[in-house]
């Protein structure tokens, strides 16, 4: 066993002969040598790198084959400039499209097969992202997001977009390209949906803005001599609609679908819900629906839009309102 206080840790990385990333490192812990092999060391050490306190609570070092892998965790990391210099550029790519403040909590995960790997508990992280022309400012965000090499994946990340509480699930890759891929869930709350339209639209090529009305319902007189002179009516039939706006884009086949039920007088199947259908307590309203109306418009600093009113038509399958079990 080799006990270490304050040694030092130099990881250097090289493609094609060239250095790709090299970072040094104070270490201090044990060494443990592994049972017939002399040149490979298990360790549990604490390293410090930038003002960032790592706790590595099992590693293997391999000095043979100039190999290393390693767990670590480390708490209250502040998103600095220091940090950034520290990192690998495949993570540094990711941070330079959202320059982000706060800090977080991570685990490090490092082989010389799949590189880093981050798993972050961000604990009130701020940042802008410029997009199509839109600024969309997130604040005090909270949940977990894991970082690879080509990929950032958002799990139950909840904060303020814009000044609205919004919630984010999903995958953001492509970042050594212009243009992001983003598969992503965004969720938000008490949104004033004439102001956010631009927004909402520009964020991707395919969102919809989509909300439902409820027009009064259909009466019918069912007074009789026993109402003591008032005059007695029940509801008879409920009208609904649905308005949304969505992106002209005839490769996507969801727009296609809604223009073909308008152009051919066909049905379509339409549902609207306050979240994710599957996810218990959500409100959904189902229904075959006749396209009524498909206005084109073309504004001269957004994107050319179609705004759609569809309501229930006759169908085999009657219009449902239910709260997902």
């Amino acid at each position: 066993m080799v006990s270490l206080d304050k040694g030092t840790l130099r990881i250097v990385r090289k493609i094609a002969g060239k250095t790709d990333y090299e970072h040094g490192m104070q270490v201090s812990g044990l060494l443990l040598p592994s049972e017939g092999d002399p040149d490979t060391f298990r360790f549990q050490t604490d390293v410090r790198s930038q003002e960032v306190h790592l706790a590595v609570a099992s590693g293997v070092l391999d000095t043979r084959a100039a190999k290393l892998r390693f767990e670590g965790h480390a708490s209250n990391v502040v998103l600095s400039r220091e940090l950034y210099r520290s990192l690998p550029a495949e993570v540094r790519r990711i941070w330079d499209r959202f320059e982000p403040t706060g800090s977080v909590n991570v685990k490090v995960l490092f082989d010389e097969k799949n590189l880093f790997h981050l798993e972050t508990e961000l604990t009130g992280v701020d940042f802008a992202y410029e997009y199509g022309g839109l600024t969309l400012t997130f604040e005090n965000l909270t949940g977990r997001c894991g970082f690879s090499a080509a990929s950032l994946r958002l799990t139950n990340v909840q904060g303020l977009m814009n000044g609205w509480p919004v919630g984010l699930d999903g995958l953001v890759e492509d970042f050594d390209r212009e243009r992001l891929s983003m598969d992503l869930s965004v969720t938000a709350e008490h949104v004033d949906i004439e102001k956010c339209k631009p927004l909402l639209v520009g964020v991707a090529p395919h969102t919809e803005v989509v909300y439902y009305a409820y027009s009064p319902k259909g009466e019918a007189d069912v007074t009789t001599r026993a109402s003591g002179g008032w005059k007695q009516t029940v509801g008879t039939l409920k009208d609904a609609g649905i308005e949304f706006e969505v992106v002209w884009d005839t490769a996507d086949a969801g727009f296609q679908a809604v223009m073909d039920a308008y152009f051919d007088d066909t049905l379509i199947g339409l549902a609207v819900a306050d979240g994710p259908i599957e996810t218990p307590g959500t409100q959904v309203f189902k229904a075959d629906c006749a396209v009524l109306k498909f206005d084109r418009n073309e504004p001269l600093e957004n994107a050319v839009t179609v705004s759609v009113t569809a309501k229930p038509t006759y169908s085999a399958n009657q219009p449902v309102y239910e709260v997902t079990a």
